[in-house]
């Protein structure tokens, strides 16, 4: 028997007293496994095999004849970090590693990991290596096999090529081996035009993506939405750094269809504090979308104009196209939302706390009213997602200043008409039929959602959710959404719901407030639309309620 590559020995002859039992059963199964070794390999020579080939027995089984200079016997010993077992000039040289394994013994399904590890890690280009599981004669064997399928699936991942299951002897274990060469070299031809395909699909599906982006944002963007610029080429792709005249500073939010940041001016432009609205067009593929983005634009060019400007609404100055953002340069509106600023105002920590003043609540419902009002009768607009997150606040210590923003969501009722059938919004501030019913008046889910923002400044965020969870509604698995407006509708069929509402939870220091707001509610929070005020009606109520506490202004002007 020749000796292990790289200095490896093999164990010598046994020599000592007598052999006990258990040394006698290993004899005969290593004698067994050493005929069951010169039957499978009788007739046989390297040529067989293809040639160049590395054999390693991870038991004392001697080799036949024809392959004794390319045996090796690894049958004691860690060899997974020893020295190499195939040099790099031999790997050159050698078409196939066979790994001969008895599967059954745990022992040499470790040394053979150890082999496999071992080739792997210090042989660069070694060739496929195969294991050849042998045991004893087909006769002979009246053994379980030991080997699971996860022991069989930790060794393939390791680096083996394949298994050369059965035990096949003569021709056919030589017939074996060479298929598993065979299909091993073809395993890289095979991947490479995978790759090749998989890279020229890619190729492909990109350059229909740019033919599609093309076709929406050139050819159907002029023909269907005229009102989304050109794309300007002169303006740098990827996320905004600059916009004619203003550098891009930090950002100030983000929401669901862009990002916001604030404008830094150059000294050319004045003093005008303005904002950018950044939105990804990668993300705009529907002729549908497409036409939303074109709505909103013709929405905000009309509410920015003479006409249809009001000190209480978000002013858009102009929209830039870059190859990747539409750009809105829009008016500044404050530092913080509405809700935030409730929030504040409720926090339990004295050092904290950031009261509203009277004066403050009856300026913020003066004003909401009023820019509902100019949007429903002046410009006919409705702006479909009225809610404290999208009312903008600027404050002094003498005064509150609101503007209304995001109007992704709007409509011209006066194009489109008062009708709509399409769900938006956000809970509880959308009517419930927005969700429940079809058709709605959009203009009476506004309504709706100016009399939540108003329970919300009287009573503090959330009041409708508290209220509904007070009242011990269940919240059924229809959708969360559904099943939300179903509680909400369910809540203010009750009598006198609204009422009870602002009665139970309305802030102390707001008590005065208190018969407007119920007035406010009961013909703003009614489920049935046919019920609930209009624009006029709700500027006539809050004028009359007003007007005998001498707070304020009954209606702010413009």
């Amino acid at each position: 028997m020749t000796s292990l590559v790289q200095g490896m020995a093999f164990d010598p002859p046994r020599r000592g007293p007598p052999l006990q039992q258990e040394d006698r059963e290993d004899d005969e199964a290593r004698a067994l496994s050493q005929a069951w070794l010169e039957s499978r390999l009788r007739g046989l020579s390297q040529d067989d095999f293809g040639g160049g080939v590395r054999i390693f027995s991870t038991s004392d089984l001697e080799a036949p004849e024809a392959f004794r200079d390319v045996w090796h016997v690894i049958s004691r010993g860690d060899v997974s970090n020893g020295p190499p077992l195939i040099s790099d000039e031999d790997s050159a040289k050698l078409q196939t590693i066979l790994v001969f394994c008895n599967p059954n013994q745990v022992s040499e399904v470790q040394r053979l990991c150890d082999v496999i590890t071992n080739i792997d890690v210090t042989s660069s280009d070694a060739p496929p290596m195969f294991w050849v599981p042998h045991s004893v004669a087909p006769d002979k064997r009246g053994h379980t096999d030991l080997m699971r399928a996860d022991q069989v699936n930790d060794i393939l991942t390791r680096g083996l090529d394949g298994i050369v299951s059965g035990e096949p002897a003569g021709l056919r274990l030589s017939m074996a081996v060479r298929m598993k060469i065979k299909k091993s070299a073809t395993i890289p031809e095979k991947l490479n035009d995978m790759l090749t395909e998989a890279r020229n699909r890619g190729q492909y599906g990109q350059y229909l993506q740019r033919c599609a982006h093309a076709t929406l944002w050139d050819y159907v963007r002029a023909r269907l939405a005229p009102d989304i610029p050109a794309v300007d080429h002169t303006l740098e792709p990827g996320d905004p750094q600059q916009v004619p005249g203003y550098i891009v500073g930090n950002k100030l939010g983000q929401g669901s269809f862009g990002a916001v940041y604030k404008l830094t001016e150059r000294p050319e432009t004045g003093n005008s504090v303005e904002v950018v609205k950044a939105v990804p067009t990668e993300g705009i593929t529907r002729i549908k979308d497409l036409m939303y983005m074109n709505r909103m634009i013709r929405v905000m060019n009309m509410l920015s104009d003479e006409q249809g400007r009001h000190p209480n609404i978000i002013r858009l100055h102009r929209t830039y196209h870059t190859p990747t953002h539409i750009l809105f340069r829009m008016e500044y509106g404050g530092p913080e939302n509405l809700y935030k600023r409730l929030r504040d105002r409720q926090t339990l920590q004295a050092e904290n706390a950031r009261p509203l003043s009277l004066d403050k609540v009856v300026t913020i419902i003066t004003q909401a009213v009023d820019l509902v009002w100019h949007l429903h009768t002046v410009v006919h607009v409705c702006q479909r997602d009225i809610k404290p997150e999208n009312i903008m606040v600027n404050e002094t210590p003498e005064s509150i200043t609101i503007k209304l923003t995001d109007f992704d969501l709007a409509v011209s009722f006066e194009d489109e008409g008062k009708m709509c059938s399409s769900p938006c919004g956000t809970l509880p501030f959308a009517a419930p039929e927005v969700l429940l019913d079809s058709p709605y008046d959009v203009c009476l889910a506004d309504i709706w959602s100016l009399g939540v923002v108003f329970a919300e400044v009287l009573c503090g965020v959330r009041v409708v959710e508290l209220a509904i969870e007070h009242a011990g509604l269940q919240v059924r698995p229809l959708g969360v959404n559904t099943a939300l407006a179903e509680c909400i509708r369910t809540f203010f069929r009750m009598p006198a719901a609204a009422a009870r509402l602002l009665e139970e939870r309305c802030r102390p220091e707001l008590r005065p407030l208190q018969p407007l707001g119920g007035a406010v509610l009961a013909r703003t929070l009614t489920v049935d639309p046919a019920r609930r005020m209009d624009a006029d009606g709700v500027r006539s109520v809050v004028e009359q309620g007003l007007a005998p506490l001498a707070l304020g202004p009954a209606a702010p002007g413009r």
